[in-house]
């Protein structure tokens, strides 16, 4: 597997997790289009941004959008995004000398055009996927 692919692999062994499935929050990829019966659930796109320290090294950004219902305040979303904190803060992957790790979190509000009905928040976290070139 390429570096791209990998990345994929180690971040989404995450949201595989019985762990993370325990927590009861609908989980799916960056291209999603949410139906109506799903009051709340997460979004996760992988955003490469820069080449690493060598030909198979990438770093990037893991951007969670968070989808919960609108007009109830923001608790629920900043319940989401500590759990995913206790998931993917800190956390590192190593497998065959080839490296994954994750970094500090940031949460902030968004816009939601495609559907009102739906609070948005932004989480992000930083990631070096790195290996022996």
């Amino acid at each position: 597997m390429g570096k791209y692919v990998t990345t994929e692999v180690d971040i989404f062994r995450i949201f595989g997790s019985f762990s993370w499935t325990s927590e009861n929050i609908a989980t799916y990829p960056s291209n999603y289009i949410p139906n109506s019966n799903d009051q709340e659930f997460i979004r996760i796109s992988i955003i490469p941004s820069s080449q690493g320290v060598n030909l198979v090294s990438v770093e990037g950004i893991v951007m969670v959008e968070i989808f919960t219902e609108a007009n109830l305040g923001d608790r629920r979303s900043l319940e989401i995004a500590d759990t995913l904190d206790q998931f993917m803060v800190g956390k590192s992957f190593n497998e065959n000398g080839i490296n994954t790790q994750l970094f500090d979190s940031t949460l902030k509000g968004a816009s939601n055009p495609e559907d009102e009905s739906r609070s948005r928040q932004i989480y992000s976290i930083p990631f070096k996927h790195f290996g022996v070139n």
